[in-house]
């Protein structure tokens, strides 16, 4: 999208039969990064593609792919179908969180949003469970997994192919679900998993700035 402020914005989207969305947790240790990765590589495309205009980052939405089927313990009108069927077409995801924006994503005459995982306050600013964030926050976001990235692949070329599973509880593990366990050498019996800590969307961007920064933070 062409904004007035002279840039293109840019945002990806993925389309997923379930109900996933993004998970900080996850983000944070370098697990499904797919989507925040293709937004970082959409950013850095030539100019010469966008007719040289400069491109930031607008977001990464997951869209579902499918219809909602609705369960129910007692009949429903149809226009209460109608109602949880809407409910369902919420995406889920990261936006940039200004107006300008988020208006051309959808257009809405009361600011209630049927797509868009954002809702305003009375005083025109967003609920802090807005799945929005601000540029400095985006091009955190976009700095980790390019970082993630790199390092993966600097490891690949090193020829460093070690098991490192990561876990999000120590009685369970990846390793229980995993075709290749018997190939890969991990001993669950001395070998330990890494564990992923749960993380919200405040404590990840709060940890970005201190890893970004050089700074230190509690796990």
């Amino acid at each position: 999208w062409n904004a007035p402020d002279g840039k293109t914005y840019v945002r990806v989207i993925d389309y997923k039969s379930g109900t996933q969305g993004l998970d900080y947790s996850e983000v944070y240790a370098g697990v499904n990064i797919q989507l925040p990765l293709y937004l970082s590589a959409v950013v850095k495309t030539t100019a010469a593609v966008f007719e040289g205009k400069s491109l930031a980052p607008a977001g990464l939405l997951y869209i579902p792919a499918k219809e909602a089927l609705l369960s129910s313990k007692k009949p429903i009108t149809d226009e209460k179908a109608l109602e949880e069927q809407k409910k369902a077409l919420k995406r889920k995801g990261l936006i940039l969180g200004e107006d300008f924006v988020i208006s051309a994503m959808e257009q809405t005459e009361d600011n209630n949003f049927l797509y868009l995982p954002i809702k305003y306050k009375q005083d025109g600013s967003l609920y802090s469970t807005s799945q929005a964030a601000d540029k400095s926050q985006l091009d955190m976001l976009l700095r980790h997994v390019d970082k993630i990235t790199e390092v993966a692949a600097k490891a690949l070329i090193s020829g460093d192919v070690s098991a490192n599973p990561l876990t999000y509880s120590r009685k369970s593990s990846e390793c229980d679900r995993c075709d290749y366990r018997l190939c890969c050498h991990f001993d669950e019996r001395i070998d330990i998993a890494a564990k992923i800590n749960k993380i919200d969307k405040k404590a990840f961007f709060n940890i970005l700035e201190n890893d970004q920064l050089g700074g230190t933070h509690d796990e």
